[in-house]
């Protein structure tokens, strides 16, 4: 048998209600007695038969779905109380606990039956009762008197009090309903809890779609479908809300932000309920919203944007787009005779950040991969594991290449194109000037193969660029200095490496605008390369006016690093030593600027540091080498 919602409502609540009703009744009518002194002797029964009368009642209608059970209900009352009245007479109540039993009961009457019933109700005890409770005492007395005034006082005010409030109740429901409407009717998900992390009972149907399960009766942190250490976390974060310790403001920021269930994305949002508009928070909303389609639209956004850099990059630099491919193949093939954990880590950390700056992460995360495995300790399956990421690595690389195979034979014909590209016939013209086969070779040497150095250090703008606006920061790039016509081939590794020097002033050296104005600085960061020769060497100058190197930190980082002995701040060079707390796709591990000096080490130059409170300046020298 199934009890629909409205007969509840109607039939068995109140009767829960009558119920304390009646036990009410019989202890005032109990206490009053002895506090008046008067003899009370008033048998349970007499409370007990309209409670089985309307449970009897309500069993009726809930059988047969008729509401003149319901009416038979009310007219049992009110016969019932007619004849109590004369029932409890002089000889065992006072007119004055008549009084405040009359009163008791139409006030609670008053906030549970509509009006119509209640005026017939009481009009039925007052003409009815009061009548025969007069007539049972064979005359008015002087308390008879008094308390008629007050029971016709009552009889009028009340329905004016249970006029107001059922229409305040009737707006409050209207209103109730008219929110839970436009709540249904949100494409987002609604639902409370309370400090305990329950959920309340109503949950609209979208938010029970979006969360895939119905949270009715259940503890928010099971309905979520969070890890355990996500869930501890979530229940110390209810705990602090409701602690109120810090604001609601401050600690949003380490609520779950977003679910993934069944391959859908849903946001998270928090919002606090206060007791009555003051600070203190009674529960807190939870908003789901499916944001699935946003998500892959952003990710697509995402990718044609990383796709659109590295194309606009890759055609402005073809010859480092297709030297990072051929040295992405051959350390492909060759890393397994590289000699040491270190070097090898090394190539891989300078290949990631050259991927970085072209802005292909679908490649720097296999990469990252790989230094996850070649940090670990050594053990039976390192190698293993280690030929595994790589090969991921490299099925990742052939998709690519594939994938963009008309931008990389593009990046080879404007390669082939340049005006560096040596045509036979040119050459043998411009042999025939030539009396000296040497002096030939210098012109081959001085137009052909040596350029620039200072050129190549150009593309680093864009990176500057990019991370500074990565990292919210404004910063100025120039270089500076004499032309160094070398064989940039020879130098080629070192340029790569120096990507890290450059990530490293921007990240760790440049402060937020903020903080530099705060220390009376420009707001904007200057970084610069200047190039000096000196006799058969050249010295490169990065230079930065950041807030320096925190010598200490160093110190205490490289207490755990591994490496050659080192100190002063030659300790950043050491592996494993980094200013960063965390590790990213694109640093943090320590390993960059061991991969500069390295670089510096195999040209035969060397690499000196110097730092303040104003700045940083890596001074590199190395030889002019002729080949």
């Amino acid at each position: 048998m199934k009890l629909s919602k409205d007969i509840l409502e109607k039939n068995l609540v109140p009767s829960f209600i009558n119920l304390i009703f009646w036990l009410t009744s019989y202890s005032i009518s109990i206490i009053l007695a002895n506090r008046l002194n008067l003899e009370s002797k008033i048998p349970f029964y007499y409370f007990l038969i309209p409670i089985l009368w309307q449970l009897l009642c309500v069993f009726l209608v809930s059988l047969t779905q008729k509401k003149v059970f319901g009416q038979l209900s009310l007219f049992g009352l009110i016969n019932y109380g007619a004849w109590a009245s004369y029932y409890l007479g002089p000889d065992k109540l006072d007119s004055i606990v008549y009084l405040f039993g009359f009163i008791v009961a139409y006030s609670i009457s008053t906030t549970i039956n509509k009006l119509s019933t209640n005026i017939i109700l009481f009009t039925f005890y007052i003409l009815i009762g009061y009548l025969a409770f007069i007539y049972k005492g064979k005359g008015i007395s002087q308390d008879e008197v008094f308390c008629l005034p007050i029971l016709l006082g009552v009889y009028l005010i009340f329905p004016f009090i249970n006029y107001n409030f059922l229409k305040l109740k009737s707006r409050l429901k209207r209103k109730t309903k008219d929110i839970k409407d436009i709540l249904g009717n949100l494409d987002e998900g609604f639902l409370t809890f309370h400090k305990s992390g329950k959920i309340d009972e109503y949950v609209t149907e979208s938010c029970k779609d979006i969360l895939g399960v119905d949270p009715n009766n259940k503890n928010i942190t099971d309905v979520l479908n969070l890890t355990e250490d996500q869930k501890n976390t979530f229940q110390k974060w209810i705990q602090n809300v409701w602690k109120s310790n810090l604001s609601f403001k401050d600690l949003i920021h380490f609520a779950p932000k977003s679910l993934e269930i069944d391959e859908r994305f849903i946001k998270l949002t928090f919002r606090p309920i206060f007791f009555n508009g003051g600070n203190k928070i009674e529960k807190v909303i939870l908003i789901a919203d499916d944001k699935t389609k946003e998500k892959k639209l952003m990710d697509q956004l995402e990718k044609d944007k990383e796709e659109i850099k590295f194309i606009s990059y890759c055609l402005k630099n073809p010859l480092e787009f297709v030297d990072l491919i051929d040295d992405s193949l051959n350390l492909l093939d060759s890393y397994k005779d590289i000699d040491s954990n270190e070097n090898l880590y090394r190539e891989f950390h300078t290949l990631k950040a050259r991927f970085g700056q072209f802005g292909l992460k679908s490649l720097t995360k296999p990469i990252n991969e790989v230094e996850n495995v070649l940090s670990e300790k050594e053990s039976e399956n390192k190698m293993e594991l280690l030929d595994k990421v790589i090969l991921s690595f490299q099925n990742d690389l052939k998709g690519f290449i594939n994938k963009n195979r008309v931008i990389v034979e593009t990046a080879n014909k404007f390669i082939r194109s340049d005006d560096t590209v040596l045509l036979v016939s040119d050459l043998i013209k411009q042999r025939e000037n030539f009396e000296d086969i040497d002096l030939f070779f210098n012109y081959l040497k001085e137009n052909y193969l040596i350029s620039d150095l200072r050129e190549k250090f150009e593309t680093y703008k864009n990176l500057v660029n990019e991370l500074s606006k990565k990292e919210d920061k404004k910063i100025d790039f120039g270089i500076t200095g004499e032309k160094i016509l070398v064989n940039t081939q020879i130098y080629s590794k070192f340029i790569q490496s120096c990507i890290h020097l450059i990530r490293n002033m921007v990240d760790h050296g440049i402060e937020a605008e903020e903080m530099r104005l705060e220390k009376g600085k420009d707001p904007k960061g200057k970084i610069n390369i200047d190039f000096r020769l000196q006799g058969d060497n050249f010295i490169i100058c990065f230079e930065d006016d950041g807030q320096g190197i925190d010598l200490e930190l160093i110190k205490k980082r490289s207490s755990h690093a591994s490496g050659e002995k080192a100190q002063g701040f030659d300790l950043i060079f050491l592996e494993g030593v980094s200013t960063k707390n965390e590790t990213s796709d694109l640093s943090g591990r320590g390993v960059g600027m061991g991969a500069v000096k390295e670089e510096v080490r195999k040209l035969k130059g060397n690499i000196k540091v110097e730092s303040h409170q104003s700045g940083t300046r890596f001074i590199i020298t190395l030889p002019i080498i002729d080949q």
